[in-house]
């Protein structure tokens, strides 16, 4: 009985060690992911004033614009008012961002609807004279 008691005694300790290293680990681990997949995903994306994406930061506040510059710690972000210089660290979340399917379709139409009103102006010109 008294060997199993100092066993218990000595497994505790190394036990709940051994829990926290794991948690603290994985934690560590997942945050080390993110940072890798915000890096991956920004890289995909690219530069420039094409390269257009929406950034959820830790802290809930989502920025969009363009990717500007792309560094090994850091990247910057210029949207319509700012430049931002964020941290791979500050990142939550990264989405290309893109044009909408209804501002799509609005241009699409607009831009027939012109074409055909330019054409009935032309035929119109050309039966008129």
């Amino acid at each position: 009985m008294a060997i199993q008691n100092e066993r218990n005694v000595l497994l505790r300790p190394i036990c709940c060690i051994m829990i926290v290293l794991l948690v603290t680990g994985s934690a560590a681990l997942g945050r080390e992911n993110s940072i890798n997949d915000a890096k991956i995903k920004l890289a995909t994306i690219g530069q420039g004033s094409r390269a257009r994406a929406k950034v959820e930061l830790n802290d809930g506040t989502a920025l969009q614009g363009y990717v500007s510059e792309l560094n090994e710690e850091d990247f910057v972000i210029v949207s319509k008012t700012d430049r931002h210089k964020i941290t791979y660290s500050q990142v939550a979340k990264v989405k290309k961002w893109k044009m909408s399917l209804g501002a799509k379709v609005a241009i699409v139409s607009l831009t027939l609807v012109g074409a055909m009103l330019g054409l009935f102006a032309w035929q119109c010109r050309k039966g008129c004279s």
